[in-house]
């Protein structure tokens, strides 16, 4: 932790410059936290584990990953909290998925209690674009998913005790949504699947085919 001046007074806390982590990895806060709207505090992230800055908002059902730089805008934390990101993750994953490089527009939303995103992810030569929610107030999700040979084992928590060992990649048009227990899916994709059925202790495999 580097040198930081904090200031205390009725009603606010004042902070400037407090850094936390290396030159290359870091941390660092600057700003006012109040109950009023005009007061911000920017958060600046420089190659931080994705995953520890979510562990803060409790996404217990919901594990990203990825090394996060970019910046997270806090404000009136006392009263309404308006929270404010845009980040570019590296090695993006969810679920132990890997997904790609995502460029991620979000913010929190505090009646739903979760995060709106708009997210763009990139993999070799694919682009997958991703917008909707994720709430762990709701324990659910609602994701409009326009897929480029997108990495489908994500699903694999969401389908414990059906399917295991996936193994599949999908393009086209599809929404995902639901309680995170029992999420639904709806459109029109290509996809490559490969699975273990659970109950059955047998594999099956989709080649290339249209599931609606």
């Amino acid at each position: 932790i580097k040198s930081a001046h904090i200031g205390l007074d009725s009603g606010y806390v004042s902070i400037d410059n407090l850094q936390i982590g290396k030159t290359g990895k870091y941390l660092r806060i600057n700003g006012k936290i109040s109950d009023r709207e005009s007061d911000s505090c920017l958060i600046d992230l420089k190659d931080i584990n994705v995953k520890y800055v979510l562990d803060i908002l409790r996404f217990d059902d919901v594990e990203f990953g990825g090394m996060a730089s970019g910046q997270v805008n806090l404000k009136n934390l006392l009263k309404s909290p308006i929270i404010q990101t845009k980040l570019n993750v590296h090695d993006f994953s969810l679920n132990k998925a890997l997904l790609g490089q995502a460029d991620i527009s979000g913010y929190w939303d505090n009646e739903l209690g979760g995060i709106r995103l708009d997210t763009q992810i990139k993999e070799k030569n694919s682009n997958t674009h991703i917008t909707g929610y994720v709430s762990p107030k709701l324990k659910g999700l609602d994701l409009d998913i326009e897929a480029d040979s997108l990495n489908l084992a994500f699903i694999t928590p969401f389908v414990e005790g059906i399917f295991s060992n996936i193994e599949a990649r999908a393009d086209g048009h599809f929404r995902l949504y639901g309680p995170f227990k029992f999420l639904d899916f709806e459109g029109d994709v290509k996809a490559n699947f490969d699975a273990k059925i659970d109950v059955l202790n047998t594999y099956f495999q989709i080649k290339d085919d249209s599931i609606h």
